[in-house]
């Protein structure tokens, strides 16, 4: 309940500057960010601004449960942290306490008469039209807080709001900007292109020496991968989970724990209408509205770009805010009013409403028993990869190490830094991507340093062999070497041929008399296309695009384009431009937030340069390990 509060709460330049300053962390990398010197329960310091334990258990607990909601359970506490959410967690707080050490320096706070006011007017904290104080109670306990910390919490929240609006509330973006701009990425051209087919281009077969000589220049990309034959001794919790008993109280109290996860919120089964434009969603409602099924009603606009869809079962995070709104304002049975995105304009029927529901325990007690099996497992590793590290530096080989410790030696006769065999096949039984990157680090004859895989695993691994990568041989390869040779030998004749075309078309002779004389060419029209069509209507590249739009009506462009079956000369005819409708408040509104991004990135840096973060480097990684297990 927070975590909607305090979406509602934040606006969209609080939110920039957040993912501004967060997303500078996450490129630099935490080490080369913070630096230790903190004791007790500190976590990480910003300025004056303390960051504990326990508000980065909380933060990493909201984290935790959203992404869960998001992936369906996919997820569980050992794999998120892996995949770096509880620095995200943290990066995220440091990020709010830049903020909030700038508006201490500055003085600026929120009284209590303000924060009591806000409060108040929430819906979050409203039963019907009144305030609610249980409500405040009910979510500081959802949070794992006191009725004063979620207090402070929305106080700090307010704060950043208000100081990040004084900041950005000035930025606008001007009428005359915002009308060039239109102008730039609505403007369309036509043009008229005459290309030199590749496929119409005879070639002779390529004999030994040519083959030779392309085999050669081109050896990068006929080699063989390098093999390597390796030992390997792996510790994984999933050999060990059926040893382990789990009783019935230990479910009963992780399904207690984990209960939002088996909360499957309320779902919509939707069918879509899209229009390209407004006019056209308003011509489709009303046919709907006379009786039209949604597919007979796009069937009878289809020319006009009218397509129908069943979307199914829907959630409300799964739909772009103005959609929702549209979609869980409905009755089963309803027809929203047209609705634009940025995917054109919808209308939606509503087939019927999923309520929300909870798993029960006994439909997902054997997953939760795997879980619990998997957990336990992994927290027994760490003292049998103890064990097998010693065995190791205590002079046994790999193989009697392995033995000591119980666990399987595997002898890999040849494998890929992609984990394919000596066949270019996948090995039948794969070996992780992070046991062949260190594997392809260890020089042969040498045995690794124990390593950790991401479900809680170790692993050890002994390179017995190299054989180095090299070019295949012609005689292995000779059938697909020359149908190479022959596509890249008619593509490059078929470019000397339209440059001679297009130094013709330079010098005045127009592209239809050229075709007329040219076999194997043709002529056909571009456009009309806007900047940001990829142009694959005409076979050609985004860059031949760029290039219509770089050359003035009526003349050559100034080189040669590639097409995507050939290469031409290309000729722009006509431009377009139409007139900016009379509102242009929503793109300025889009231009005002990219200003604000480049001011809130100044200051980002500014506040990064300012107060540098200190982290507790042992703390944080007592944290993960905790938390872990």
């Amino acid at each position: 309940m927070l975590q909607s509060f305090r979406e509602h709460l934040t606006g969209l330049p609080v939110k920039i500057l957040l993912v501004i300053l967060i997303g500078a962390f996450a490129v630099w990398g935490i080490g080369d960010v913070f630096r230790g010197g903190l004791g007790g329960d500190t976590v990480a310091r910003v300025g004056n601004q303390e960051i504990t334990a326990n508000e980065l258990r909380r933060a990493f607990e909201r984290s935790f449960r959203d992404l869960q909601e998001r992936t369906g359970g996919a997820l569980d506490r050992r794999q998120a942290i892996q995949f770096g959410l509880m620095q995200q967690a943290l990066q995220q707080l440091v990020a709010e306490r830049l903020v909030a050490a700038h508006a201490a320096d500055l003085g600026f706070v929120v009284p209590d008469s303000v924060l009591l006011e806000h409060i108040r007017g929430d819906p979050l904290f409203r039963a019907g039209d009144r305030f609610d104080r249980s409500r405040v109670a009910l979510v500081a306990r959802s949070q794992g807080m006191t009725e004063d910390q979620l207090l402070e919490t929305i106080r700090a929240d307010l704060v950043r709001q208000h100081l990040i609006r004084a900041l950005t509330a000035p930025v606008a973006a001007p009428d005359v900007l915002a009308r060039q701009l239109w102008l730039h990425a609505n403007e369309t051209r036509t043009g008229r292109l005459l290309v030199v087919l590749a496929d119409a281009i005879e070639v002779s077969s390529p004999d030994d020496a040519t083959l030779a000589a392309y085999l050669e220049a081109h050896k990068e990309d006929w080699q063989t991968a390098e093999l390597r034959s390796l030992t390997l001794v792996q510790l994984r919790p999933a050999d060990f989970a059926d040893e382990i008993e789990v009783t019935e109280e230990q479910l009963r109290a992780e399904y207690d724990a984990r209960m939002d996860e088996f909360r499957e919120p309320e779902r919509r089964e939707v069918t879509q209408l899209l229009a390209p434009d407004r006019a056209t969603a308003e011509d489709a409602a009303a046919l709907v509205a006379n009786g039209k099924s949604f597919a007979d009603a796009a069937a009878e606009l289809a020319e006009r770009g009218v397509t129908s869809e069943r979307l199914g079962a829907m959630r409300r995070e799964q739909l772009p805010d103005e959609l929702a709104e549209a979609v869980f304002a409905l009755a089963p049975g309803g027809v929203s009013a047209p609705v634009e995105s940025a995917f054109g304009w919808h209308l939606f029927e509503l087939e019927a409403v999923l309520p929300e529901r909870t798993r029960p325990f006994t439909a997902v007690r054997e997953e939760l028993a795997r879980e619990l099996r998997l957990r336990a497992a992994a927290d027994q590793l760490p003292d049998l990869a103890n064990m097998l590290e010693d065995a190791i530096a205590e002079g046994a080989s790999l193989e009697a190490a392995g033995s000591r410790v119980g666990v399987p030696v595997r002898a890999i006769a040849a494998v890929t830094a992609q984990g394919r065999g000596a066949d270019e096949r996948p090995l039948a039984d794969p070996v992780a991507p992070e046991i062949l990157s260190v594997a392809f680090e260890t020089p042969s004859g040498e045995t690794s340093v124990v390593g950790e895989t991401p479900d809680g695993g170790y692993f050890v691994v002994r390179v017995d062999g190299i054989e180095p990568a090299k070019t295949k041989p012609l005689t292995e390869i000779r059938e697909r070497l020359a149908a190479a040779w022959t596509v890249a030998e008619r593509r490059q004749r078929a470019r000397r041929d339209a440059e001679a075309l297009h130094a013709r078309a330079v010098a005045g002779e127009s592209l239809e008399s050229l075709h007329a004389a040219t076999q194997g060419s043709e002529l056909r029209a571009v456009g009309p296309l806007r900047r940001d069509d990829p142009g694959t209507s005409a076979k050609l590249t985004p860059e031949a695009v760029e290039l219509l739009f770089a050359t003035p009506a009526g003349t050559v462009a100034e080189r040669v384009v590639e097409a995507l079956d050939g290469a031409g000369v290309l000729v722009t005819d006509t431009i377009e431009r139409g007139e900016p409708p009379s509102d242009l408040g929503p793109l300025r509104e889009r231009l005002a937030s990219m200003l604000q991004g480049d001011l809130l990135d100044q200051y980002a840096g500014a506040l990064r340069e300012r107060y540098r973060p200190t982290v507790n480097e042992t703390l944080l990684g007592s944290l993960m390990r905790v938390d872990e297990g």
